[in-house]
Protein backbone atom coordinates (compact mmCIF):
# COMPACT_ATOMS: atom_id res chain seq x y z
CA UNK A 1 0.00 0.00 0.00
CA UNK A 2 2.57 2.01 1.22
CA UNK A 3 4.59 1.94 -2.57
CA UNK A 4 1.60 3.01 -4.37
CA UNK A 5 0.59 5.82 -1.75
CA UNK A 6 -1.95 4.30 -0.15
CA UNK A 7 -2.51 3.84 3.52
CA UNK A 8 -5.18 2.30 5.97
CA UNK A 9 -8.26 4.63 6.42
CA UNK A 10 -11.05 4.15 8.74
CA UNK A 11 -14.76 4.71 7.62
CA UNK A 12 -18.32 3.65 8.04
CA UNK A 13 -19.81 4.09 4.67
CA UNK A 14 -17.97 5.17 1.58
CA UNK A 15 -18.12 8.92 1.90
CA UNK A 16 -17.66 9.71 -1.58
CA UNK A 17 -20.10 7.64 -3.56
CA UNK A 18 -23.96 6.99 -3.78
CA UNK A 19 -24.05 3.90 -5.45
CA UNK A 20 -21.38 1.05 -6.47
CA UNK A 21 -21.15 -0.05 -9.57
CA UNK A 22 -20.19 -3.45 -10.65
CA UNK A 23 -17.02 -3.62 -12.82
CA UNK A 24 -17.23 -6.11 -14.60
CA UNK A 25 -21.00 -7.16 -13.98
CA UNK A 26 -22.24 -9.43 -12.39
CA UNK A 27 -22.28 -12.95 -13.61
CA UNK A 28 -24.93 -15.05 -14.30
CA UNK A 29 -24.19 -17.43 -10.83
CA UNK A 30 -23.94 -13.99 -8.58
CA UNK A 31 -26.90 -12.86 -9.95
CA UNK A 32 -29.20 -15.64 -9.38
CA UNK A 33 -27.17 -15.73 -5.79
CA UNK A 34 -28.72 -12.28 -4.75
CA UNK A 35 -31.87 -13.38 -6.64
CA UNK A 36 -32.58 -16.06 -4.41
CA UNK A 37 -30.52 -15.94 -1.40
CA UNK A 38 -32.47 -14.05 1.23
CA UNK A 39 -29.30 -11.67 2.37
CA UNK A 40 -29.84 -10.25 -0.45
CA UNK A 41 -33.69 -9.38 -0.47
CA UNK A 42 -34.91 -6.38 -0.83
CA UNK A 43 -32.36 -4.82 -2.86
CA UNK A 44 -29.53 -4.73 0.03
CA UNK A 45 -26.89 -5.61 -2.24
CA UNK A 46 -26.01 -2.29 -2.97
CA UNK A 47 -25.99 -1.08 1.39
CA UNK A 48 -23.06 -4.28 1.95
CA UNK A 49 -21.12 -2.93 -0.84
CA UNK A 50 -20.73 0.68 0.64
CA UNK A 51 -20.69 -0.01 4.49
CA UNK A 52 -18.30 -1.44 6.22
CA UNK A 53 -18.13 -2.46 9.62
CA UNK A 54 -17.07 -5.74 11.96
CA UNK A 55 -18.61 -8.92 12.11
CA UNK A 56 -18.21 -9.63 15.79
CA UNK A 57 -18.60 -13.21 16.84
CA UNK A 58 -19.56 -14.77 20.72
CA UNK A 59 -20.12 -17.97 21.89
CA UNK A 60 -20.56 -19.71 24.79
CA UNK A 61 -19.57 -23.50 25.00
CA UNK A 62 -21.65 -24.81 27.87
CA UNK A 63 -24.89 -23.24 26.63
CA UNK A 64 -27.52 -25.30 24.65
CA UNK A 65 -29.42 -23.46 21.49
CA UNK A 66 -32.20 -22.26 23.49
CA UNK A 67 -29.67 -19.91 25.64
CA UNK A 68 -27.55 -19.27 22.37
CA UNK A 69 -30.79 -17.84 20.82
CA UNK A 70 -31.89 -16.54 24.11
CA UNK A 71 -28.60 -14.43 23.55
CA UNK A 72 -29.09 -13.82 20.07
CA UNK A 73 -32.19 -11.94 20.50
CA UNK A 74 -31.26 -10.31 23.50
CA UNK A 75 -28.48 -8.85 21.31
CA UNK A 76 -30.45 -8.03 18.56
CA UNK A 77 -32.76 -5.72 20.93
CA UNK A 78 -30.64 -3.48 22.38
CA UNK A 79 -28.94 -2.98 19.30
CA UNK A 80 -29.88 0.64 18.41
CA UNK A 81 -28.94 1.69 21.63
CA UNK A 82 -25.23 0.54 21.83
CA UNK A 83 -24.04 1.11 18.22
CA UNK A 84 -23.84 5.02 18.44
CA UNK A 85 -21.16 4.19 20.44
CA UNK A 86 -18.64 2.48 16.92
CA UNK A 87 -20.84 5.92 14.16
CA UNK A 88 -17.91 7.08 11.69
CA UNK A 89 -19.98 7.62 9.07
CA UNK A 90 -21.40 11.04 9.44
CA UNK A 91 -20.55 11.94 5.26
CA UNK A 92 -22.34 10.64 2.00
CA UNK A 93 -21.99 11.44 -1.82
CA UNK A 94 -18.93 13.93 -0.34
CA UNK A 95 -20.43 16.29 1.48
CA UNK A 96 -21.52 15.89 5.75
CA UNK A 97 -24.77 13.89 6.07
CA UNK A 98 -27.47 15.19 8.03
CA UNK A 99 -26.35 12.52 11.45
CA UNK A 100 -24.03 10.67 12.82
CA UNK A 101 -24.35 7.40 10.59
CA UNK A 102 -25.44 6.65 7.11
CA UNK A 103 -24.20 3.48 7.51
CA UNK A 104 -26.99 2.54 10.26
CA UNK A 105 -30.01 4.44 8.16
CA UNK A 106 -29.43 2.93 5.41
CA UNK A 107 -28.75 -0.40 6.72
CA UNK A 108 -31.43 -0.80 9.25
CA UNK A 109 -34.11 -3.23 7.76
CA UNK A 110 -32.21 -4.45 5.05
CA UNK A 111 -29.04 -6.14 6.67
CA UNK A 112 -29.14 -8.04 9.67
CA UNK A 113 -27.84 -6.98 13.16
CA UNK A 114 -27.39 -10.43 14.51
CA UNK A 115 -26.90 -14.20 13.89
CA UNK A 116 -27.08 -17.15 15.18
CA UNK A 117 -25.24 -20.24 13.44
CA UNK A 118 -26.65 -23.63 14.40
CA UNK A 119 -26.03 -27.40 13.35
CA UNK A 120 -28.26 -29.12 10.81
CA UNK A 121 -29.79 -31.30 13.57
CA UNK A 122 -30.87 -28.25 15.61
CA UNK A 123 -31.54 -26.17 13.13
CA UNK A 124 -34.88 -27.42 11.93
CA UNK A 125 -36.36 -27.11 15.53
CA UNK A 126 -35.20 -23.64 15.62
CA UNK A 127 -35.30 -22.19 12.01
CA UNK A 128 -39.40 -21.89 11.82
CA UNK A 129 -39.20 -20.18 14.91
CA UNK A 130 -36.32 -17.59 14.58
CA UNK A 131 -35.24 -15.17 11.40
CA UNK A 132 -31.65 -15.00 13.42
CA UNK A 133 -31.23 -18.68 13.03
CA UNK A 134 -28.52 -19.92 10.14
CA UNK A 135 -27.26 -22.74 9.10
CA UNK A 136 -23.65 -24.09 10.05
CA UNK A 137 -21.29 -23.90 7.43
CA UNK A 138 -18.50 -25.82 9.29
CA UNK A 139 -19.17 -28.09 12.68
CA UNK A 140 -16.89 -25.18 14.71
CA UNK A 141 -19.29 -22.57 13.73
CA UNK A 142 -22.43 -24.23 15.77
CA UNK A 143 -23.29 -22.14 18.43
CA UNK A 144 -21.79 -18.73 17.00
CA UNK A 145 -22.87 -15.26 17.20
CA UNK A 146 -22.48 -12.39 14.96
CA UNK A 147 -23.15 -8.86 15.88
CA UNK A 148 -22.80 -7.09 12.53
CA UNK A 149 -24.65 -3.88 13.65
CA UNK A 150 -21.63 -1.32 14.44
CA UNK A 151 -19.63 0.70 11.99
CA UNK A 152 -16.53 0.24 11.71
CA UNK A 153 -14.27 1.47 14.94
CA UNK A 154 -12.18 4.20 14.52
CA UNK A 155 -9.68 3.09 17.24
CA UNK A 156 -9.38 -0.46 18.87
CA UNK A 157 -10.14 0.83 22.26
CA UNK A 158 -13.38 1.28 21.24
CA UNK A 159 -13.56 -1.70 19.07
CA UNK A 160 -12.04 -3.40 22.52
CA UNK A 161 -14.77 -1.75 24.51
CA UNK A 162 -17.66 -2.60 22.53
CA UNK A 163 -16.66 -6.69 22.13
CA UNK A 164 -16.67 -6.40 26.32
CA UNK A 165 -20.34 -4.80 26.13
CA UNK A 166 -21.52 -7.10 24.28
CA UNK A 167 -19.92 -9.76 26.16
CA UNK A 168 -21.52 -8.02 29.38
CA UNK A 169 -24.73 -8.15 27.86
CA UNK A 170 -25.50 -11.68 27.01
CA UNK A 171 -24.47 -12.27 30.60
CA UNK A 172 -26.61 -9.49 32.23
CA UNK A 173 -29.82 -11.44 33.41
CA UNK A 174 -31.52 -8.17 34.39
CA UNK A 175 -31.48 -7.32 30.68
CA UNK A 176 -34.68 -8.22 29.93
CA UNK A 177 -35.51 -7.00 26.17
CA UNK A 178 -35.86 -9.65 23.59
CA UNK A 179 -36.92 -9.20 19.89
CA UNK A 180 -36.65 -10.93 16.53
CA UNK A 181 -37.05 -7.44 14.22
CA UNK A 182 -35.30 -4.54 13.35
CA UNK A 183 -36.97 -1.74 15.14
CA UNK A 184 -36.38 0.52 11.94
CA UNK A 185 -37.02 3.85 13.44
CA UNK A 186 -35.33 3.40 16.32
CA UNK A 187 -32.23 2.56 13.99
CA UNK A 188 -32.50 5.53 12.44
CA UNK A 189 -33.42 7.97 15.69
CA UNK A 190 -30.31 6.89 16.65
CA UNK A 191 -28.67 7.00 13.18
CA UNK A 192 -29.59 11.28 13.00
CA UNK A 193 -28.91 12.13 16.77
CA UNK A 194 -26.60 9.62 18.43
CA UNK A 195 -26.92 10.11 22.51
CA UNK A 196 -29.07 13.56 21.45
CA UNK A 197 -31.75 11.53 21.75
CA UNK A 198 -32.80 10.79 25.24
CA UNK A 199 -34.59 7.63 24.66
CA UNK A 200 -31.29 6.01 22.53
CA UNK A 201 -29.16 7.80 25.41
CA UNK A 202 -31.46 6.11 28.27
CA UNK A 203 -30.84 2.84 26.71
CA UNK A 204 -27.02 2.69 26.38
CA UNK A 205 -27.05 3.86 30.04
CA UNK A 206 -29.43 0.93 30.92
CA UNK A 207 -27.46 -1.00 29.28
CA UNK A 208 -23.85 -0.40 29.34
CA UNK A 209 -24.31 -0.36 33.29
CA UNK A 210 -25.70 -3.68 33.35
CA UNK A 211 -23.27 -5.13 31.34
CA UNK A 212 -20.33 -3.47 33.63
CA UNK A 213 -22.29 -4.94 36.45
CA UNK A 214 -22.45 -8.55 34.57
CA UNK A 215 -18.66 -8.52 34.30
CA UNK A 216 -17.65 -7.60 37.51
CA UNK A 217 -19.69 -10.34 39.14
CA UNK A 218 -18.18 -13.04 36.87
CA UNK A 219 -14.60 -11.50 38.13
CA UNK A 220 -13.69 -9.80 34.72
CA UNK A 221 -12.45 -6.41 35.90
CA UNK A 222 -10.19 -5.67 33.14
CA UNK A 223 -13.39 -6.13 30.39
CA UNK A 224 -15.04 -3.47 33.23
CA UNK A 225 -11.82 -0.93 33.05
CA UNK A 226 -12.02 -1.26 29.14
CA UNK A 227 -15.27 -0.41 29.03
CA UNK A 228 -14.27 3.64 30.51
CA UNK A 229 -13.91 5.07 26.77
CA UNK A 230 -18.09 4.45 25.98
CA UNK A 231 -18.41 5.66 29.55
CA UNK A 232 -16.58 8.71 28.72
CA UNK A 233 -18.67 9.36 24.97
CA UNK A 234 -21.96 8.77 26.60
CA UNK A 235 -21.42 11.60 29.61
CA UNK A 236 -20.97 13.71 26.67
CA UNK A 237 -23.57 12.67 24.44
CA UNK A 238 -20.88 12.38 21.74
CA UNK A 239 -20.13 9.74 19.29
CA UNK A 240 -17.07 8.82 16.99
CA UNK A 241 -18.84 10.90 14.02
CA UNK A 242 -18.29 14.08 15.88
CA UNK A 243 -14.89 13.87 15.89
CA UNK A 244 -14.41 12.98 12.40
CA UNK A 245 -16.97 15.83 11.14
CA UNK A 246 -14.46 17.89 13.42
CA UNK A 247 -10.99 16.71 11.79
CA UNK A 248 -12.83 17.22 8.00
CA UNK A 249 -13.24 20.77 9.20
CA UNK A 250 -9.88 21.06 9.76
CA UNK A 251 -8.02 19.12 7.28
CA UNK A 252 -10.78 18.19 4.21
CA UNK A 253 -10.45 14.33 5.34
CA UNK A 254 -13.67 12.32 5.24
CA UNK A 255 -12.13 9.40 7.17
CA UNK A 256 -9.90 8.69 10.18
CA UNK A 257 -6.17 8.09 8.41
CA UNK A 258 -4.41 5.00 10.21
CA UNK A 259 -0.53 4.12 9.60
CA UNK A 260 -1.00 0.21 11.74
CA UNK A 261 -3.44 -2.28 11.44
CA UNK A 262 -4.36 -1.97 14.82
CA UNK A 263 -5.27 1.15 14.27
CA UNK A 264 -8.57 -0.04 12.68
Amino acid sequence: LARQGLGLAIVGFNPLRARYDFDPPLNPWEQTLRETDRDYADDAAHVTTLSYGPDINLSQPDWTAEQSLDAARKLNHYAPYIIPFSFSSPFYNGQIWQGCSKRTYERAGLRPAVKLFLAAETLADFVSRSRLVHPARLPGETGRIEFKAFDAHPSLAILTACCHLLEGICLAEDLTGRSEHADVALYRRAALAGFDDAAIRDGASEVLGKASAALLRVGDSRAVAALSPLKTLLAARRTPAHDLVAAYRATGLMYKPGGHALDI
